[in-house]
């Protein structure tokens, strides 16, 4: 029993170094990636918070797409991080010398990275809603909003795009053929994710071809994203949406560890 403690508790503090390892080669680029990551959504916000809305848009527009870029921002991290591993598949290599570290076996060393990329994300994700409500003031009413829904929601999205980002580096064959996940991928889902429109409101235009969202997991962040923040009158459920992203994040989380056992040759 004592051994099984001490090796447990090894293997738990591996798994905190890594991750310290990780954050250390974060903080020295934070800034320059929450810039990147602000840059959108605060364009959007401007756009279409104050000047489109004087052509007679709806001002709470603004509102709903920056709301809802918090979700897209993991989106476009996840394919920026999937890049980076298959730089590695194809070079050095170094997630081998990580799989001979002492883990019970290289699921733990995937765990690991995902949670690494979840936390790091939700970093970079948060800043965007005090950031909206400074740009949009009034227009973004925040007096619905929900902040034990709103963190669990962000994590579970990182969570979530954390395994993509590993499905997405064993499917692709090189480094030159990422940037076929920015047109074959992350444009189709993002159409048709709830990114532009509400689930509501795409019921309402499109009764019978709105249910295709509903196959896109990125629906369910969206909307349980606005959900927490922006109240729950208008969006899926947030008990809904919680459920579609754990249920997401299962076979994604199935598919990225079935995937990488087969690029990787794990044992």
């Amino acid at each position: 029993m004592t051994l099984m403690k001490h090796s447990a508790m090894r293997r738990a503090r591996l798994f905190i170094n890594l991750l310290h390892m990780d954050f250390k080669v974060v903080r020295s680029e934070f800034i320059g990636d929450l810039v990147n990551a602000v840059t959108w959504p605060a364009s959007l916000a401007l756009n279409f918070g104050y000047i489109l809305p004087a052509f007679g848009m709806e001002e709470s527009y603004g509102s709903f797409l920056m709301i809802g870029a918090m979700a897209t921002t993991y989106f476009y991290l996840s394919i920026g991080f999937a890049s980076e591993l298959v730089s590695d598949f194809d070079g050095e290599r170094f997630i081998d010398f990580q799989v001979t570290l002492p883990m019970p076996s290289y699921k733990m060393l995937i765990m690991q990275r995902v949670v690494s990329f979840a936390l790091q994300a939700t970093a970079l994700s948060m800043p965007l809603l005090p950031i909206g409500k400074v740009i949009l003031g009034n227009k973004l009413n925040l007096a619905t909003f929900a902040p034990l829904q709103f963190v669990v929601v962000l994590l579970l999205t990182g969570i979530y795009f954390g395994f993509f980002a590993l499905w997405l580096a064993a499917f692709l064959p090189n480094q030159r053929s990422v940037s076929n996940a920015w047109r074959r991928v992350y444009t189709p889902l993002l159409m048709a994710g709830c990114y532009w429109f509400s689930f509501a409101m795409g019921i309402k235009v499109f009764p019978r071809a709105a249910l295709i969202v509903l196959l896109n997991p990125l629906t369910y962040m969206t909307e349980g994203i606005r959900s927490a923040v922006m109240g729950p009158e208008e969006y899926i459920p947030f008990l809904y949406s919680l459920l579609g992203v754990v249920s997401a994040i299962v076979l994604m989380g199935l598919f990225a560890m079935w995937s990488l056992r087969r690029r990787l040759d794990l044992l």
